[in-house]
């Protein structure tokens, strides 16, 4: 593996997200590697489906032409040098861009990954590419056209970050001792990924719409009394805490499943279960930050835990990693009280 290429990945991780960052750094040896490699390609991929001003239909295409031209066994690196050129009207994050245009050099390390790791990373991948085109092809989707209903909220996340849960099991299950429970781990797959992908909808709905977006279905709107159109314009704001809560009772079935998952990991595998500890105790915080009756929810805000709170998840959860009672209750509490 080109050092100065590996070296390029470790230090675009940080700058295309913080948080997963973190929770990658636990992780050691090919574990390590094979993880940050794949999360990249799914920065990659994320960097195609948001990219605000690129065209939906040239986003369809080139999402459908990597999860065709991709590779079965590994990335066709000649292929990719040609896939990046096209993309070089692409709009978003510098950092973001500056991944794309360096795709190769993630290929190049993706490449020497042992072919086992990169067997289970690959379907994966090409899942999350065919359906974020799919997604793409509604057009005005999140603007004009919402989604439809709880189920489809699931649909779209399964493809954005379910398929994440899956193919994490896939890598971690080969390395797990003792008596792992596989059966709660792939029963739980999915809904650890869509768990982490439901609160950042749910902690993001106020700033999506001052952005004239949202990821809110037809049927939540409904429940809370608005239409998309009122909802849109923010012309009942005292409604927008009931639809943040119903959002959040969404979520908070996955967080409970997230959970399951996490416990089904052994003691012993100390720096994989503080790989899903770390990013699911987050994620719990800020639900219950929330969920609090005077929290305020205002436009264009993204509410965020303190990093004194991400210190104090870390401690916490390094030092009772091993027991699941302590653990079980500091869940439920922070999911209820913040």
């Amino acid at each position: 593996m080109n050092p100065d290429y590996w070296s390029y990945c470790e230090q675009m991780l940080p700058m295309v997200s913080r948080t997963f960052a973190l929770n990658i750094r636990a992780l050691r040896g090919d574990l390590h590697r094979a993880v940050l490699l794949a999360y990249l390609w799914c920065r990659i991929l994320d960097t195609v489906e948001d990219a605000p001003k690129f065209p939906a239909d040239q986003k369809v295409l080139l999402l459908e032409e990597f999860a065709d031209q991709f590779g079965s066994e590994q990335c066709d690196e000649t292929w990719l040098e040609h896939w990046i050129q096209q993309l070089s009207q692409l709009d978003g994050d510098p950092a973001e861009l500056n991944l794309i245009q360096n795709a190769g050099k993630v290929a190049h390390c993706f490449n020497q990954l042992k072919a086992k790791d990169r067997l289970t990373i690959i379907p994966s991948v090409l899942c999350m590419a065919k359906g974020m085109a799919e997604f793409q092809k509604r057009e005005g989707l999140g603007q004009t056209l919402f989604l439809t209903d709880e189920a489809d909220l699931d649909q779209y996340c399964y493809y954005v970050a379910g398929t994440v849960g899956e193919m994490l099991t896939g890598l971690f299950l080969p390395r797990l001792s003792g008596q792992a429970e596989r059966e709660t781990l792939q029963q739980h797959a999915v809904s650890f990924g869509l768990a982490l992908q439901i609160t950042n909808i749910t902690k993001d709905v106020m700033v999506d719409v001052g952005r004239g977006w949202s990821y809110v279905p037809l049927s939540i709107l409904d429940r809370a009394g608005l239409s998309p159109e009122a909802f849109m314009k923010n012309e009942c704001p005292e409604k927008n805490v009931t639809v943040v809560r119903l959002m959040a009772e969404k979520a908070n079935g996955h967080l409970q499943d997230a959970f399951r998952y996490t416990m089904a990991i052994p003691r012993r595998n100390r720096r994989i279960r503080l790989f899903c500890l770390w990013p699911l105790w987050m994620a719990a915080q800020t639900m219950g930050m929330l969920c609090q009756p005077n929290f305020q929810h205002e436009i264009g805000v993204s509410p965020k835990i303190t990093r004194r709170e991400v210190r104090s998840i870390l401690r916490f959860t390094s030092a009772w990693f091993w027991s699941n009672g302590t653990l079980r209750r500091d869940f439920q509490r922070r999911m209820s009280l913040g």
